[in-house]
């Protein structure tokens, strides 16, 4: 009896169950899911001893350096979302052997090399960009407020660095997932949330203050570093092969779709970067850190709620590259219905847990915490956006970015409302305007979703004939 229940507990775990495969869950997904649960374990808990360790002012600074940070979306130039579609498009004719690399039609891999070591350079000078202006533009922004009781510059700047060279890794993990390496970036993404979550919360607890998160991203590069080594060293000594190298015709292939994504990019650290820093700008820290402290909630809700169409983000590519499209069309069924479930899900154990701690009488909850209705307006936001990205994933797997539009003129709305509000000081009707924003969002992309697939239909069925 013990040897059955060992054997089917070592099952589970080499992710073989077939109850586990009966419902699609592949290893690359069970370790998303480790790593979100782990995320949801650490997560919440480095939150408490923020609350517990920090002072206002200091959360503050701590969510508002956060929200800087997400710059470096301006500088992905969109290529961290083409990375992986045009990898899966040339993967389906190549394969990976840890012995001798990557192997398969000669065109494919030369396409794949050349595309990757494009990229790979253009990283490293915006890796240095990046690093650049977020130190002295960070410097410039916080020095403007009062003087605080705790240091700030020294911090913000070895934060800067760290974070740039965690972005330089960024063009890494979307083209392994591209090239169907799922499984093991998964592992990585599990470890990287151990140690990123361990690190920060012994950090706050032992009173690291706000140089927490550079002596966490350091532990995550030295994991980057490790695990490169140890599972693709062999992998990514191929795109040293200068004889695989041929010219992307980039204007025609690439160039389409990058600078939609790059402005789509843009616009979204608009709408999403500046929120913290303006609420920083006309409330002060101490407001700064409550609204900073709700959309860190709500961005682990949406990254939890979006491992199911992370897993198989590649496949729509994939299989769109191999004319299956009935298996497409089932796969993206499949992933809207389950991030629904889990976006409703974790939403409302948010707001029950925030309701819980406010009617127990925790300091906390009632000091530290977005009061209602505030806290509402951007909890179901965040529900919006995760119900738009399935619609946005599978438009944008044919290479195309519709999208740019709707990105702009809420990028364009979402600052004259944030500079509108935060000049009258009125908290309230700038959640309402951000709510109201995403309701409009989703009915926009739905329609749009709707129109594209029909036009993708009739191409295909004129193809076909």
């Amino acid at each position: 009896m013990k040897l059955k229940i060992k054997e089917k507990i070592k099952s589970l775990l080499n992710f073989k169950s077939p109850i586990l495969a009966k419902f699609g869950l592949e290893k690359a997904l069970l370790n998303s899911f480790g790593a979100k649960a782990v995320a949801s374990f650490l997560g919440p808990l480095q939150i408490i001893l923020i609350m517990r360790y920090f002072s206002a002012e200091m959360q503050g600074y701590y969510y508002t350096f956060g929200s800087l940070l997400t710059f470096q979306a301006v500088l992905d130039l969109g290529l961290g979302s083409i990375v992986t579609y045009f990898a899966s498009h040339e993967w389906g004719r190549l394969k990976y052997l840890p012995e001798t690399g990557i192997v398969g039609d000669e065109k494919a891999l030369k396409r794949l090399v050349s595309f990757g070591r494009a990229v790979f350079k253009w990283y490293f000078l915006a890796a240095f960009l990046l690093f650049v202006g977020l130190s002295f533009g960070g410097l410039v922004f916080f020095d403007l407020k009062e003087t605080v009781g705790f240091s700030w510059k020294k911090p913000w700047i070895f934060l800067s660095l760290a974070n740039s060279l965690i972005f330089f890794f960024m063009p890494v993990w979307a083209l392994l997932e591209g090239c169907s390496q799922q499984n093991r970036v998964a592992y990585y993404r599990l470890i990287y949330s151990l140690i990123w979550g361990s690190i920060n919360c012994l950090g706050v607890f032992l009173g690291a203050g706000l140089w927490v998160n550079v002596i966490a991203l350091s532990g995550c590069l030295c994991w980057n570093l490790y695990f490169l080594k140890r599972y693709f060293f062999v992998f990514f000594k191929t795109f040293f092969n200068k004889l695989l190298v041929i010219k992307i015709p980039w204007k025609e292939e690439v160039l389409p779709m990058q600078w939609r994504l790059a402005l789509g990019s843009l616009c979204g650290f608009i709408a999403f970067g500046l929120f913290n820093p303006v609420i920083f700008r006309f409330f002060g820290p101490v407001m700064a850190g409550q609204v900073g402290l709700v959309l860190f909630l709500t961005g682990v809700i949406t990254n939890f709620s979006l491992i199911y169409l992370n897993a198989y983000l590649p496949q729509f590519g994939t299989l769109l590259a191999q004319g299956r499209l009935a298996e497409r069309e089932a796969l993206f069924l499949r992933v809207l219905g389950i991030t629904f479930l889990l976006s409703t899900v974790l939403s409302l154990g948010l707001l029950f847990c925030v309701y819980l701690g406010k009617s127990l009488g925790f300091y906390i909850f009632n000091v530290r915490m977005l009061a209602s209705p505030c806290l509402e307006y951007f909890v179901l936001g965040n529900f919006l956006i995760c119900l738009s990205c399935p619609f946005s994933i599978y438009m944008r797997s044919y290479k195309k970015e519709p999208l740019l539009t709707i990105s702009l003129i809420a990028a364009l709305a979402t600052v004259f409302l944030l500079l509108l509000w935060g000049y009258k000081h009125n908290l309230e009707k700038l959640a309402v305007s951000y709510l109201v924003l995403h309701v409009f969002g989703l009915v926009w992309i739905f329609f749009l979703w709707i129109n594209f697939r029909k036009k993708q239909i009739i191409l295909t069925k004129k193809i076909e004939s």
